[in-house]
């Protein structure tokens, strides 16, 4: 490089430097003039602590034997037999109009063919919400029968997203997802050792019904569950039980495992039936919808290297059904 060709290089890097500095003394500027914000607390984990009292000594809480029920001319339960495990948390499911609430409500009100172990305490949640006093306070509904003490009452509360003063608040005051929160607390913290629960996620947002998911799979006694929340049942039941052409079978599975194979099933026997091909693909686009949305917010249990590994598998395979 010659020496006019060097003081050019030099001049340009000169200018090249004063325009950098100016921009860090402009970025500079910007932030002092930034309000200073405190850096949000992370809280510690807490631990669950339910202190289930009385457990039942049977190892089957509940067994429907032979139950058969019509309706008119209409078959629901064609000798319908199942099982509740001590321990189990069973996610009760099938199509809309197979009767999931009408056998918890069999359950409930003692029917002949259902067998209730001795010992057994039913918690139920329905979707009346119709367990708390609306004159009364949060905490004070909960306390009214609570078989735990009041800092484990308000643990769960917190759990359940009530923080601090909004233990105070009365029931007739709250929302939706405030009545369902507060009533499945009540359950919880209850003499109950077992709980039916019929849809506990209506009403609650995204952020409820992680807690929500959080606090029942933590907790250590018998959950009987009947949700159409696929991610609630999958996160929660290790077991199912699938009513189905009028009878229940019972499966050691996921519920997405379950409709995986059953799709997989009805594409072997059926490769050109439109009805399934539509079924399967509306299937695999609930599915995408809900990865979709737990990659954008993601819980604190959620992998999101495993959930766009499945959202990669099922673009594949629906970009297979358009074939």
């Amino acid at each position: 490089m010659g020496i006019s060709e060097a003081r050019l290089h030099r001049r340009r890097s000169a200018e090249a430097q004063e325009k950098l500095n100016k921009s860090v003394k402009a970025i500079r500027s910007r932030l002092d003039k930034l309000e200073v914000k405190e850096k949000p607390r992370v809280m510690d984990p807490i631990k669950m602590e339910f202190r289930l009292m009385n457990s039942p000594v049977s190892q089957v809480l509940i067994r429907g034997e032979n139950i058969t029920l019509r309706f008119g001319r209409r078959l629901l339960f064609d000798n319908l037999n199942f099982e509740v495990a001590k321990g189990s948390k069973t996610a009760l499911v099938g199509k809309n109009g197979t009767g999931k609430t009408t056998l918890l409500k069999m359950i409930i009100s003692g029917h002949p063919q259902i067998k209730v172990a001795d010992g057994v305490r039913i918690g139920y949640f329905s979707q009346e919400l119709d367990i708390l006093d609306p004159g009364e306070s949060i905490l004070d509904n909960i306390m009214k029968s609570s078989y735990q003490p009041e800092w484990i009452v308000r643990t769960i509360l917190a759990r359940l997203l009530f923080k601090r003063d909004d233990v105070y608040k009365k029931v007739g005051l709250l929302s939706g997802g405030e009545r369902v929160k507060a009533s499945l607390a009540k359950l919880l913290v209850s003499e109950a050792n077992l709980l039916i629960l019929d849809e506990p996620t209506n009403y609650l947002d995204v952020f409820s019904m992680e807690a929500l998911q959080t606090v029942l799979a933590e907790y250590e006694g018998t959950i009987l569950l009947v949700t159409h929340d696929r991610w609630l049942i999958d996160n929660v039941a290790e077991r199912i039980i699938v009513i189905e052409n009028c009878k229940a079978r019972t499966l050691q599975e996921t519920y997405t495992q379950y409709l995986s194979r059953k799709d997989n099933s009805n594409n072997e026997q059926h490769p050109n039936d439109s009805d399934n091909l539509k079924e399967r693909e509306t299937i695999l686009r609930m599915r995408m919808a809900e990865i979709t949305g737990r990659l954008t917010i993601p819980g604190k249990n959620d992998n999101t290297a495993e959930l766009e590994a499945e959202l990669e598998q099922i673009v594949d395979q629906l970009k297979e059904l358009q074939k």
